[in-house]
């Protein structure tokens, strides 16, 4: 099962992985300021964001990830 990307658990995660906030704002494309914002609490982390984390360091795999339903996939074939 997937945590939810509390403040907390953001945080502890990243420590867990042994990375900055820097570190960890590279690993997902985002800015160093975004990531403070997402364990203080004054940004919402994007499931994406998370899950893509989670798996690069290791944490989760694409198995975990939950299906996408297939409206969703059709319409991304269909671009």
């Amino acid at each position: 099962m997937i945590p939810d990307p509390t403040p907390e658990t953001i945080s502890t995660e990243r420590k867990q992985a042994g990375h900055t906030q820097s570190q960890a704002s590279a690993a997902v494309g985002v800015t160093a300021r975004a990531w403070q914002q997402y364990e203080s609490g004054d940004r919402s982390m994007p499931d994406a964001a998370w899950w893509l984390y989670l798996l690069r360091v290791g944490r989760i795999t694409l198995a975990d990830l939950p299906a996408i339903p297939e409206r969703q996939r059709a319409a991304v074939r269909g671009r």
